[in-house]
């Protein structure tokens, strides 16, 4: 969920706010609907309760995403939690798990982004790979091994002719001409 966040944080910011004004109209209209007296004249009370608790409800998912977080960790149960392996190379990321094992080019990837949890590779709009942060080490080697994967990106990228999406580069690291 945090890898999902840093790669699209417009959505994160937005989709509550839209989600919260679509249910404040939906509970205005059922709230008037349920003390009209043509629907049997409910207690105004009982309304106020409903829209109070409904409207909580959407400010504690929409702040905290709970019922989101739990889907999250449903979903990802067979490797969450779990140890992976990942090897640094040159030519891209080997990595292994649980659940198999895999490769990804550094080619694959237009760049790499990071924030206090975790780092991703992407592919213009799309996660290629991502890695908790705290797995890298300490902070040091941290900067260390973003600043590595960074180089690598650019200058696979660079190879195949195409600068890296959204940045203005040179070759990093070697000879730049």
């Amino acid at each position: 969920m945090d890898a999902q966040r840093l790669l699209y944080p417009q959505l994160y910011r937005t989709v509550p706010i839209v989600g919260m004004v679509v249910l404040g109209v939906a509970l205005i209209f059922i709230g008037l609907i349920l003390s009209s007296p043509r629907a049997g004249g409910g207690s105004a009370f009982g309304v106020a309760l409903l829209l109070i608790a409904l409207g909580a409800f959407a400010v504690v998912e929409g702040r905290w995403m709970v019922f989101g977080r739990w889907g999250t960790a449903w979903r990802g149960r067979a490797v969450i939690g779990r140890s992976a392996e990942y090897e640094l190379a040159e030519d891209g990321i080997r990595y292994a798990d649980l659940l198999g094992s895999g490769f990804q080019p550094w080619s694959a990837m237009t760049e790499i982004r990071w924030n206090d949890t975790v780092v991703v590779g992407v592919n213009d709009r799309l996660l290629v790979w991502y890695a908790p942060r705290a797995a890298l080490g300490t902070p040091e080697l941290q900067a260390e091994i973003i600043a590595f994967m960074q180089r690598c990106v650019v200058n696979a990228n660079l190879a195949l002719g195409r600068p890296p999406v959204g940045a203005k580069f040179k070759k990093i690291g070697g000879d730049n001409k």
